[in-house]
Order: structure tokens, then sequence, then C-alpha cells
């Protein structure tokens, strides 16, 4: 057992042996996950300065239609998860497929939850006009205003947001997806966790069937798969590129940086 591994199970108050701690990694936001065995189980072991993650396993997850990994233990900045399943990977994945994902956000944000102090919008960039200058400079300088694409998305109900929903942060396990990583869990309008899922997934080389997806989105939150719904998944996901992927463009491998404005470019077209 490493040094930090072993400081942590003295603070979970866990006496049982540990072995095969494997590191799986380290987050912008400085949580460190392991993974571990100990007890019969495998387990993983997750560090973090936020609370938010520790209030959502408390006070939420019993409630929400997703599948969530069980917490077994938590002490100050540490959490302890029975390990729920491998990473999603979509190689050979049929649109069938994809769809029954984009079902689960639809639960998720068609379910009622307690209005909670702590269940916030996600925070945004300090600059956006830094941002629209760094896309001036990628060739990109006229952009709908924020105020637009902000009432697109109000036009649909306020709802849960995982915040960080990505393939990431999928698990595939045996009774299907498990959402992991719920730091930052906030509210919003929903469409926002299914632009971070596209981008990032075409990021990475795949190319996630959006319409098909939005349908069955659409269908399992009970909502019309209409203009309005187009329209907020649209803006979702142009406020999340003129926001968040300016300073990973700057130094993005050509093909990302490509299917991304390829992306824009698409977007751009269709909001006009």
């Amino acid at each position: 057992m490493t040094a930090p591994v072993r400081h942590w199970w003295r603070l979970l108050g866990r006496t049982d042996e540990v072995s095969d701690v494997r590191p799986v990694g380290a987050g912008a936001s400085g949580a460190t996950v392991y993974r571990l065995r100990a007890g019969g189980r495998d387990l993983v072991l997750k560090t973090t300065r936020h609370t938010r993650e520790l209030r959502f396993h408390r006070e939420l997850a019993a409630g929400v239609p997703v599948r969530v990994p069980r917490l077994v233990a938590a002490a100050d900045g540490c959490l302890l998860f029975e390990c729920a399943g491998t990473p999603a990977r979509p190689d050979g994945w049929p649109t069938a497929r994809w769809c029954r994902l984009a079902t689960e956000p639809g639960t998720l944000h068609r379910a009622r939850v307690p209005a909670l102090p702590w269940l916030k919008p996600a925070s945004r960039p300090a600059s956006v006009t830094a941002a629209r200058r760094t896309w001036a400079g990628l060739g990109y300088p006229d952009w709908p205003d924020v105020a637009e694409l902000d009432a697109a998305l109000r036009a649909l109900p306020y709802c849960l947001l995982h915040g960080d929903w990505h393939l990431g942060n999928v698990l595939t396990g045996p009774a299907g997806f498990v959402w992991i990583d719920w730091q930052e869990v906030g509210s919003g309008h929903g469409p926002e966790d299914l632009a971070l899922l596209w981008q990032r997934a075409e990021a990475d080389g795949w190319t996630p069937p959006r319409a098909a997806m939005r349908t069955a989105y659409a269908a399992a939150r009970g909502i019309a798969d209409d203009q309005v719904l187009r329209r907020a998944t649209g803006a979702a996901e142009l406020l999340l590129l003129l926001l968040d992927w300016p300073d990973h463009l700057r130094t993005a491998p050509a093909p990302v940086r490509t299917r991304l404005l390829r992306r824009l470019a698409r977007l751009l077209a269709d909001w006009d």
C-alpha cells in the first residue's frame, strides 16, 4: 500500500488488508482516484477537495433514476466506492446502443429532486470577451449572443444535471450503464449533459448519432422532440464550445481541432 493510500485508509477507519493498489488517474479538479482490493471486494478510493459529490451520495443518490456506485465509506476529503463496472467504450456501437445511453439523462432530467441550496448552476469562465477573442484568433469571430443562447436553454425547465457527463464517467456494469464522478452535479436545463457527451466523444474520434439520441432523450424525458429541444441542444453545444473549449484547443492535436471546428461550423450554420 502506498503512503497516500495508507493515510486515507486510516482516515476512513478501515482495518482490512489492502492489495492490488492501482492509480486510476488525477483530474483537473485535484481529485485522485485509486482502484484497490480489500475485504474480498474491488473498491475505488477517491480523494477530493470538494464536498458536493459526498452530498450527492448522501442526500440524492438513493432517489435518482440512474445507476450510481455504492458509497462504502467517507471521511474528510475521501470517498470509498464499490467498483461498479468497466469504462464504456463505444467501439462498434450501433445507433440503438447510443440511443439507449441517451435515455439515461432523459430519465434523470425528468425526475423531481428536492431544492437543495448546494445544487447550483455551473459556473462560467470569468471572461466571455476573452473566449471570443480566442475564437477570433482561430478564425471564428462571429458568434450568437450569449443571452440568446441562454434564452434557448431556458425554454426547457430546470432539472438535475450530472455536470460532467462524458464517456469517461460512464461505466458498463452487469445491469447496465453506471454514472460516476458526481462532483460537478448541479442544476440546469438538460441539454448541457448531452452537449458534453457529444463533444467529448467527437473529440475522441467517435461519431455519436445526435438526432437519434435527441429523439430517444426526448421520449425518456417526456418532452417533444421539436424545435424547442433542437434549439436548446444547439445552444448548449455552442455555449460549451465558446466558453469551455478555447484553452483546450490551443494545444489539442490537429485531428481533435479539425473535428471540433467542423462541428462548430455546422452549429453556426444551423443556428442562423
